[in-house]
C-alpha cells in the first residue's frame, strides 16, 4: 500500500495528468540493461518487460498498451540461445513495443514463430544506453511529435543516463524487481514454490538468507512482504505487488530527473 501511495505522489509531483487523447503522449526512455533480459514465450508470443522513464514532462502519460517505435532501432537487439548452448546477437527487427503502467515500463514482444525461425531455445532482449521511444503516429493527431520534442527528449535522456550511473542502489533495485517480474509471468507467483524458485534464480540466494548486498537484502524484504500480503493487501497476485515496488522506484528516479532538468510545465 505504501508503494502505491508513493507512486501516486511521484506522479502528482511530475504534474503528469491525463490530457487530450487527440495529442501524442510523451516520448519515453528505456533503461539500459546491464545483462540481456530474458523473454517468456507463451500462447504464441515471446515477451519481456523493461523499465522506462518519462522524457517529456509537458506531454500526457501514455495509456496502457500505447504502441511505440524505437528512435534508434539498432539499440535494441535479441540474444538467441541455440540448442547447443551457443549464443548469438541479432537485430530486434519486428519487435512490438507498447507502454505498460503509464510511463514506468514497456513491454516488448514478437511472435513465437520468429523465435523458432531463429533456432532459439531461449531468447533475451538487450538494450543499449540512451534508447528513446516515440509514440507511433496516429491519424488526426492534434499535436504530433516534432523535431523539438526529439531534441528535448535526447537531452533529457543524456541527463538520465548520468543520473542512473550515479544512483546504483535505486537502479539496482529497479533492475532486480524488473527481472523478478519477468520471471513470474501471468499468475505463476501464486505457487510459493515457483515464486521462491524465481526469486532465487534472480537474486542467487534464498530470500530468508539475503544478508550481504544491501540492494538484495531490501529486495528480499519487499519480496517477503509481498508474499505475506497475497491473501489480503495484494489479492491480485505477487507480480502486481512487485510491480508497485518497481514503479515507485523508477518513479522516484524520474522525479529526480525532472528536478535536475528543470523544464516542462
Amino acid at each position: 500500500m505504501k508503494s502505491a501511495l508513493a507512486l501516486s505522489a511521484v506522479l502528482a509531483a511530475f504534474g503528469l495528468v491525463a490530457r487530450s487523447a487527440l495529442a501524442a503522449p510523451q516520448m519515453l526512455g528505456v533503461v539500459a540493461s546491464a545483462e540481456p533480459v530474458p523473454m517468456h514465450c507463451a500462447n504464441g508470443v515471446c515477451s519481456a518487460e523493461l523499465s522506462a522513464l518519462c522524457l517529456e514532462k509537458e506531454r500526457a502519460l501514455p495509456q496502457d498498451g500505447t504502441p511505440y517505435d524505437a528512435l534508434d532501432p539498432e539499440k535494441l537487439s535479441l540474444v538467441v540461445t541455440a540448442s547447443d548452448g551457443s549464443l548469438s546477437t541479432v537485430p530486434a527487427s519486428g519487435l512490438r513495443i507498447v507502454s505498460r503502467r503509464s510511463q514506468v515500463a514497456i513491454e516488448v514482444s514478437l511472435p513465437e514463430a520468429v523465435a523458432r525461425k531463429l533456432g532459439a531455445v531461449a531468447l533475451a532482449v538487450k538494450v543499449a544506453p540512451e534508447l528513446a521511444l516515440i509514440p507511433a503516429p496516429v491519424a488526426g493527431d492534434a499535436s504530433p511529435i516534432g523535431r523539438a520534442d526529439v531534441a528535448r527528449a535526447r537531452d533529457a535522456l543524456a541527463t538520465a543516463r548520468a543520473l542512473l550511473a550515479q544512483d546504483k542502489e535505486r537502479v539496482g533495485m529497479a533492475a532486480l524487481m524488473n527481472r523478478l517480474i519477468n520471471a513470474l509471468p501471468g499468475d505463476s507467483g501464486a505457487d510459493p514454490i515457483v515464486a521462491d524458485r524465481a526469486w532465487q534464480g534472480v537474486a542467487g540466494v534464498p530470500a530468508e538468507a539475503a544478508s550481504g548486498d544491501p540492494v538484495v537484502r531490501e529486495a528480499a524484504q519487499i519480496y517477503r512482504s509481498c508474499r505475506l500480503g497475497l491473501a489480503g493487501i495484494w489479492p491480485s497476485g505477487l507480480r502486481r505487488c512487485l510491480e508497485f515496488s518497481h514503479d515507485a522506484t523508477i518513479g522516484g528516479l524520474n522525479a529526480e530527473l525532472w528536478q535536475i532538468v528543470g523544464t516542462g510545465s
